[in-house]
């Protein structure tokens, strides 16, 4: 097999082929969220208001039924207000419970992206 005199964008396998090197998803760390226990009755646009009322949101991933949602805040000033909520014990509801979260950080937050960027 003729080796090729082009720069390689990947690692070469045993057999001689290039294998492209994945995609690396560049990204703003410190935006988002992973909400926990929340009531299985709410809504999309339930976590969205409540969140937008917080801080400049950009996306809400979640799925009707689920008590966990994925928060996208625009900068790190609305992560900030975001955090500093959802620390005071903030519930979605009066008759709802504490919310609780992680802010996703390293791999889980690289992982996170490229998912949303594919």
């Amino acid at each position: 097999k003729p080796k090729s005199t082009e720069p390689s964008t990947g690692k070469r396998t045993a057999d001689g082929d290039v294998k492209p090197e994945p995609t690396k998803v560049e990204f703003t760390s410190g935006l988002i969220f992973h909400i926990t226990e929340l009531p299985t009755d709410a809504t999309l646009y339930e976590i969205k208001d409540f969140f937008k009322a917080i801080g400049d949101i950009k996306f809400v991933d979640y799925e009707g039924g689920k008590t966990e949602a994925y928060l996208r805040t625009a900068d790190g000033a609305a992560s900030d207000r975001v955090k500093e909520t959802l620390e005071k014990g903030a519930s979605l509801r009066e008759s709802s419970g504490k919310m609780a979260f992680k802010l996703l950080e390293g791999e889980e937050e690289q992982t996170y992206w490229e998912k949303i960027a594919a």
